[in-house]
Formats: structure tokens, sequence, C-alpha cells
């Protein structure tokens, strides 16, 4: 991060104290700004002597790429302004990561609807005609989204021992919904957003490779050919704390961990949470449905998705804060704490 020091009616000596303190405080200030690209943000800090005041302000402009961020701070103690200027400065980095992370998902849901409302009217044309392979070249280019859920979801499970590695693709589990979509089409219900009745077929189909012993009988196979010749890339499949918790800040435990023992953490806790607690965690926050959306494809009360979300989100931020150890203690706080309701804010 470029820094440029601007002083007024500093000494040298307070000067030279101000920028040492600084440089220990901040790593903290780069560790949030990972995600922005290197060399494209610029720190602008000012301090003020007021002499008959008797104490210091000072200021700070952050440029990035996609905002700018202001900070401002006065005390007697220079050590105290630089304190309040990086936490302050903190905060600000968070919410606008945040704010970013959650108008991605809001335009990728709003992408995604807008192409499935444009292919809808050719979809039911294509049913009416009886035209299956025109059905399904549509479909399924549209369904990449879904397709990424899936995988994230079949890795989980082969994590978890209930699927052999490969056993099933996320080729696999799209060509399943668009077999059932081309079924059931002229079914669905009515009201149905298109991608919450694709998501629910979706659901249903992972909701019965958890629970049963054996996996079930893949008549979509054939059709998972052309979207698997991508390939199943399992590190795309890999969730990031930026994604699930955008805007949090970690505790140095967390931040000493390398990335590989982060993903770790974080799929241990996935995998030892509920399926379907771990589905409207997901689904709320990488795929932007909203709860009330997510109680429709899980066919379960609105109030209990969202104490599941809320439960979701506590254990993660344990996890990233420290507080959860290093074991499965994590897993077992999103089970045994008494859930709260998810606020409206946090939805889009």
């Amino acid at each position: 991060m470029r820094t440029r020091w601007v002083y007024h009616d500093c000494d040298d000596l307070i000067k030279t104290e101000i920028e040492a303190y600084w440089s220990k405080k901040a790593p903290r200030l780069e560790r949030l700004l990972t995600t922005f690209p290197e060399g494209l943000h610029e720190l602008t800090i000012s301090i003020y002597w007021h002499r008959a005041r008797g104490g210091y302000e000072g200021r700070t402009v952050l440029q990035l790429p996609s905002h700018t961020l202001v900070a401002s701070a006065s005390d007697a103690d220079h050590r105290s302004v630089v304190d309040r200027l990086v936490d302050l400065l903190a905060t600000e980095i968070r919410r606008h990561r945040a704010r970013l992370r959650n108008d991605w998902v809001y335009r990728r849901k709003n992408r995604r609807r807008d192409e499935l409302a444009a292919a809808g009217p050719l979809l039911a044309q294509d049913r009416r005609e009886r035209r299956r392979e025109a059905f399904v070249e549509l479909l399924l280019p549209i369904l990449k989204p879904l397709k990424e859920h899936a995988r994230r979801e079949l890795r989980l499970l082969e994590q978890q021992g209930a699927l052999g590695r490969g056993e099933v693709t996320a080729g696999d589990a799209v060509g399943e919904v668009v077999l059932r979509a081309w079924e059931e089409f002229d079914d669905r219900p009515p009201g149905w957003e298109l991608d919450v009745w694709l998501m629910d077929l979706m659901d249903d189909f992972l909701t019965k490779l958890r629970n049963e012993a054996r996996p079930v009988r893949l008549a979509g196979r054939h059709v998972a050919v052309a979207m698997d010749r991508e390939g199943d890339d399992a590190t795309s499949s890999a969730m990031t704390m930026e994604q699930l918790l955008p805007g949090d800040e970690g505790g140095q435990p967390w931040e000493d961990l390398g990335e590989l023992e982060q993903q770790s953490r974080i799929d241990r806790l996935l995998r030892t949470m509920p399926g379907a607690r771990r589905d409207a965690f997901i689904q709320f926050f990488l795929e932007g449905f909203d709860a009330a959306e997510i109680a429709m494809i899980q066919d379960r009360p609105e109030s209990e998705v969202r104490a599941d979300i809320e439960s979701a989100r506590r254990a993660l931020k344990d996890l990233l804060r420290g507080e959860a150890g290093q074991s499965d203690e994590a897993a077992r706080l999103g089970e045994s704490r008494e859930p709260a309701a998810v606020t409206a804010g946090a939805e889009q």
C-alpha cells in the first residue's frame, strides 16, 4: 500500500514516532485490502498539531479502485489518534468489502433471473412441441451457477464419506435437474421464479444423496456429458471466508493459518452442519436467494430458515475469530446455540 504523509506544525521527533507506531498497525489494514488489486490503493495520512487546543488531529484518505474511504480522529496523544484512525479505517474497509460482495451477489442473481426469464417462453414452446433436445440445449448453459452449487455440496459429501470421489459429478446433478425440469415444466408451482424452482429440484436431488444408503440411479447422466466437458475443477468449489462473511475481520490466530489450513477448517465446520442449515446459509449468502425463497425451496417455515442462516453465520464468525478452537468445536457451536433471527439488513 502506497502511503503518503502530510504534517502540519509537527516536530521531527513526533513525525518519527507516529510513522513507527503506524507501521505496527498497518498490517491489519493490509490484510483487509488483500481482495483489492495490489498497487491500486493509495493512502494519504495528514497529521495536524493544534497548539491552542494542545492536541492532534489525524485524517486518512484511502483511494481504492472502487471507492474512496476517509476517516478522522482527534486526541491529546498522537498514539491514540493512530489507534482510532486504524480502527475507523478498518471498519470502513470491511463495510465497503461487504457492499461490493453483496452488490456482486445481487447482480449475479438478477442476471440469472433475466436469462431464465428470456428463456422461459422458449422452454415452454419446446415443451409444448415435445422438443426435448432443444429444451436441454437451451437450459444447460444457463445452469452454470446451479452447477457451482452442486459442486460445492458434492465435495462436502465426499469429505463426509457419503459419496465416493467422483461417484456423482456436478454435471450429473445438473443432468438430473434438467430431466426433471423437462418432465415437470408444465406442473411447476405457479408464481415461482424459475431459478427458485430449479434450485428446489437440485435441493431434492442433493437431499436424496444425503439420505440414501446408496446413490440414486442417475437417469440424467447422459445429459451431463456436455456440461462435464469443461471438467470439474475441485478448487473452484472451495469456499473462502471472504465469500461467506464479506467484510468480517479475522483474529490473529486465523490470520496466522495458511490458505490450505483455513480451507480445511471451513470445510470441517460446513460438513458437520445439518445439510438443510448449510444449504440455507449458502443459498442466502452465495446465491442471493432471500429467506422466503429458501423456505419455499426447503418446504419449511421461514422462521426456521432465518434461524439456521444466523446460526451458521455465528459459527463461522467464531471460527474466523479463533474462538472455536482447532477441532469440530466450531461446528458444535452451530448446533448447540439458541439461534437468533436473521436481520432484514442482511438480505438484498
